[in-house]
């Protein structure tokens, strides 16, 4: 009776060893049949959001695929968040942060000594469209469009952007997310 109890432990040590060894992907299968393969380990998190009223968001013709070739004026939701960057000048240095919100609307915001993060006051816009972004920024005067081209790291902890303006001049920043 022992060796029995004793092997059947052994077996079902076993058994937990060999599930543990396997790697899972997560499968979203979609009503015309087709599905989407993700790897576990590709993925930072997964959640719902409300379709807003202009549609465009359901990944079939028009949406945010999340892959690098999104069409315009979509949103990548990995963006969205806090971001900051220390930009070290000659004598001094200062925090720029953007807070990019799923809805579409960011900030843009500098703090320096005399000023506290959270004031945000540059409002604007963003999408994305093939790796770029697009801030879209409206006062009296009119509006004003900067582009970025864009990277995430692997984990989405670190943004880099590159901007691209007008007369060809480029700067790249490394920003973490808050």
């Amino acid at each position: 009776m022992k060796r029995i109890i004793v092997l059947f432990v052994m077996v079902s040590m076993y058994h937990i060893v060999l599930f543990g060894q396997r790697k899972y992907e997560m499968v979203i299968e979609k009503t015309d049949g087709s599905e989407v393969v993700i790897k576990t380990e590709d993925i930072s998190r997964t959640y719902f959001r409300e379709i807003s009223e202009g549609g465009g968001n359901d990944n079939q013709g028009g949406g945010n695929d999340n892959q690098g070739g999104n069409d315009s004026g979509q949103i990548d939701n990995a963006l969205v968040g806090v971001w900051h960057c220390v930009v070290y000048e000659t004598n001094s240095y200062y925090t720029m942060g953007w807070k990019f919100d799923a809805d579409g609307n960011c900030y843009y915001d500098e703090w320096g000594n005399s000023r506290n993060e959270g004031e945000w006051d540059v409002p604007g816009s963003w999408s994305i469209s093939n790796d770029q972004l697009f801030i879209t920024w409206t006062d009296e005067e009119g509006s004003d469009i900067e582009t970025y081209s864009y990277s995430l790291s692997n984990n989405n902890t670190t943004l880099i952007l590159t901007q691209i303006s007008k007369n060809g001049y480029t700067k790249t920043y490394e920003f973490t997310r808050q």
